[in-house]
C-alpha cells in the first residue's frame, strides 16, 4: 500500500518536469523550424531572382542582334578564342559591348554579369574586374557552364566566395539557327544573410533566455511539489501520532493496573518457589514480559501528551548529556565505546528535564543498538552555533538506506527485530516541543548521525 502511495506522490513533480521539458522542446523546436523555413524561403527567392534576371539579361544581349565578336569566336577553338580576344579590348566594339553589359547589370540588380565564349573565356565583365580573354574565373562552376552550353540553364547553390555569399546562373545565347554562340553569367549577392544572422542571433538569445526561465520554473515547481509532499507526509505523520496519542491515553490507564497486578502476583509466586523450580523460571519470564509491556505502555503515554516546551526550567545541557551517557554506558556492551566532546562553557536550554532526558536516552540507545554486535563507537558532540545549540550523536554502525532514512520517523516503523518503532517518532516530537528539530543523516557503510538543534534558554525566554 505504501509503495503505490509513494509513487503517487512522485507523479506531480514528474508531471511538472515533463510539462516544462515538453514546452521547452516545442517552443525551441518551432523557432528552429521557423528559422529554417525562412532561410529556405529566402534562398528559393534568390534562386528565382537570379535565374529570371539572368534570362532577361541574355535576351537583352541578343536584341536587336548578337554581338559580332560572339559570331566570330563561335567556331574557333579555345586557343584561337583566347588569341582573338587579346586584341578585342582595343576595339570600338568592345567599348560599346562593355558599356552595354555594365548597363544591364545596373538596371537588373545583379551583382555581376559576365559575357563568356563557348569555351568559357571572358568577353566582357560588367564590373571590369576580369580581363577579356581570361578563362572562367569560377572554376567550381565548370559543370554549370557545360550544362548551359548543352541548352540547360543552370543555377549554382549559394556559396561563399572571397568573403561574400553569391548565387550564379548560366544562360546560353542561341542564334536563329539554334547554335550556341556564348553564355551569359548573372551573379546575385545574398545580401539578406546579414539580416538573417541578426534574426538568428535574436532567436538564439530568446532560446537561451526562455530555456533558462523554463529550467528555473521547472526547478522551482519541482521543489514546490517536493515541499508540498513533505508537508503532506509531516501532516499525515502528525495525525497518526495524535491518533495514537488519543488511543494511548485511553489504553495506558487500562493496561497499567492489570500489568502491575500480574507482575506483583508473578513476583509473589517466584518468591514462594525454589530457585531451580520450573514454576520459578516461568514466574521470572512473566515478570520480564510484564516489564517489557510496561515499557511499551510508557512509550504510549509519551505519545498521549507532549512534554512542556516553554515556561519550564533552565537546563544545563552539558550536565544532562554527561548523566545520560554515564547511564547508557553502564548498560551497554563492553565493546561499545561512548565518547563526549562538550564545550567548556555550559550551554543551557529551557524545558522539562524529563523530556530532555528521554530525548537523549532514546537517541543514545538507538545509536548503541545500531552497532549490531556492539563493536563500535558512539560520539556525542555539543556545540553552540549562532545562538543555537547543536547536539550530534554519531554511531559507527552500518547506516541506513535512503528508503529506511525516509521512513525513520514513522511510528511503528522499525528494522530491529524487537523494536517498537516509537523511539524516533517520540524523540522528534520532544525536540519540536522544545522549540527545535531533529534530523538524521545516514548512508550505507558510513553510520548514522542524529542532529538535534535547540534554541538557547535566553533566546526562548526573550520571545
Amino acid at each position: 500500500m505504501k509503495a503505490p502511495l509513494a509513487r503517487a506522490r512522485r507523479i506531480p513533480p514528474l508531471a511538472a518536469l515533463t510539462f516544462i521539458v515538453a514546452v521547452l522542446v516545442i517552443f525551441n523546436g518551432s523557432n528552429w523550424r521557423m528559422m529554417k523555413l525562412l532561410e529556405a524561403s529566402k534562398e528559393e527567392d534568390l534562386n528565382r531572382r537570379v535565374s529570371s534576371v539572368t534570362r532577361v539579361a541574355a535576351g537583352s544581349l541578343s536584341f536587336p542582334v548578337f554581338p559580332d565578336i560572339l559570331y566570330n569566336l563561335s567556331g574557333a577553338s579555345a586557343e584561337e578564342q583566347a588569341y582573338q580576344l587579346d586584341a578585342f579590348p582595343d576595339s570600338i566594339e568592345y567599348e560599346a559591348l562593355a558599356q552595354r553589359v555594365a548597363g544591364l547589370k545596373s538596371g537588373s540588380g545583379l551583382a555581376q554579369i559576365l559575357l563568356l565564349t563557348t569555351s568559357g573565356h571572358v568577353v566582357a565583365d560588367s564590373n571590369f574586374r576580369f580581363l577579356t580573354g581570361e578563362p572562367l574565373p569560377f572554376a567550381i562552376d565548370s559543370q554549370y557552364l557545360r550544362s548551359a552550353l548543352q541548352g540547360r540553364p543552370a543555377t549554382t547553390p549559394l556559396y561563399a566566395w572571397e568573403g561574400e555569399h553569391f548565387q550564379r546562373d548560366y544562360q546560353a545565347l542561341v542564334d536563329d539557327e539554334g547554335s550556341t554562340i556564348g553564355v551569359v553569367m548573372g551573379s546575385v549577392s545574398a545580401d539578406y544573410l546579414e539580416s538573417l544572422r541578426q534574426v538568428r542571433r535574436q532567436v538564439l538569445r530568446l532560446w537561451v533566455l526562455s530555456s533558462v526561465f523554463l529550467a528555473l520554473l521547472g526547478f522551482w515547481l519541482y521543489r514546490l511539489f517536493h515541499y508540498m509532499a513533505r508537508l503532506e507526509r509531516g501532516a499525515l505523520q502528525k495525525a497518526r501520532v495524535e491518533a495514537m496519542g488519543a488511543l494511548a491515553g485511553g489504553m495506558a490507564h487500562e493496561l497499567r493496573n492489570p500489568l502491575a497486578i500480574i507482575r506483583a502476583l508473578a513476583e509473589e509466586i517466584e518468591a514462594d518457589q525454589p530457585a531451580a523450580n520450573r514454576s520459578s523460571e516461568n514466574s521470572q519470564d512473566i515478570v520480564a514480559e510484564t516489564q517489557r509491556l510496561s515499557e511499551l505502555v510508557t512509550h504510549f503515554l509519551s505519545l498521549s501528551h507532549s512534554p512542556e516546551a516553554s515556561g519550564g526550567q533552565v537546563i544545563d545541557l552539558n550536565d544532562e548529556v554527561e548523566k545520560v551517557v554515564q547511564l547508557v554506558r553502564k548498560s551497554a556492551l563492553p565493546e561499545t565505546t561512548f565518547s563526549t566532546d562538550l564545550p567548556p562553557e555550559h550551554l543551557h536550554v529551557s524545558g522539562e528535564p524529563r523530556a530532555i532526558r528521554q530525548l537523549l536516552l532514546n537517541l543514545l540507545l538507538n545509536a548503541g543498538e545500531a552497532l549490531g554486535g556492539g563493536v563500535g563507537t558512539v560520539e556525542v558532540t555539543l556545540r553552540e552555533r549562532r545562538r543555537i545549540v547543536e547536539l550530534r550523536i554519531e554511531d559507527s554502525g552500518a547506516g541506513m538506506s535512503s528508503k529506511e532514512l525516509g521512513r525513520a520517523f514513522e511510528p511503528f516503523y522499525t528494522t530491529k527485530p524487537t523494536g517498537t518503532g516509537l523511539g524516533l517518532a517520540i524523540s522528534r516530537g520532544i525536540a519540536e516541543n522544545l522549540g527545535g528539530e531533529l534530523k538524521l543523516e545516514s548512508g550505507r557503510a558510513r553510520g548514522t548521525v542524529a542532529v538535534v538543534t535547540l534554541p538557547l534558554a535566553e533566546d526562548i525566554n526573550s520571545r
